[in-house]
């Protein structure tokens, strides 16, 4: 039992660092598709940590949402536009990436004094899977709301492809 906890607690920190260091790239990338991928290796890392701490449902709710289809449509937003050349662009990205580091270093300052200033009371928790229970709950007591979504959903849907076709019809 306690080398599977010491190998959970390096998992763990290997998809924390994993996160921090693809977020902190994302701000240093000059090219778009290069922080595209690098916001794909954050959000995987917190998916990850989502599942270690017990929130499978969580954690594969952002693989399918935000890794796989805003991620996507990002990309596809990169690929389909033009780039577009600005002259003072060196400029203004070394004074909001020295921004960022500023404000990142003042924000890890505050959660390094919570820290080590908070009394902590460290428990072992059973980690039971979620995912069962949040089924159960949208068949049964969050049935009314969830089928209102799904129509809301459905409409939306059915709203954009109308306005696409009516563009598409324009000359």
């Amino acid at each position: 039992m306690d080398l599977l906890h010491e190998i959970r607690s390096m998992i763990f920190l290997a998809a924390g660092f994993m996160t921090i260091l693809s977020a902190v790239m994302i701000i240093f990338f000059d090219h778009l598709l290069h922080a595209a991928i690098s916001l794909f290796f954050t959000l995987i890392g917190i998916a990850l940590l989502y599942i270690l701490l017990g929130a499978d449902f969580l954690g594969v709710s952002q693989v399918l949402i935000y890794a796989g289809g805003v991620l996507v449509l990002i990309i596809f937003g990169i690929f389909l536009t033009t780039p577009f050349v600005d002259d003072g662009r060196e400029v203004r990205k070394s004074f909001s990436t020295w921004v960022t580091i500023f404000f990142g270093f003042l924000l890890f300052r505050l959660l390094y004094r919570l820290i080590h200033h908070v009394p902590w009371v460290i428990e072992e928790q059973k980690v039971s899977p979620t995912t069962k229970r949040i089924g159960e709950m949208f068949l049964s007591e969050y049935l009314l709301p969830f089928e209102l979504i799904s129509f809301i959903l459905l409409f939306v849907l059915i709203g954009s492809i109308l306005i696409i076709r009516k563009d598409l019809r324009k000359p």
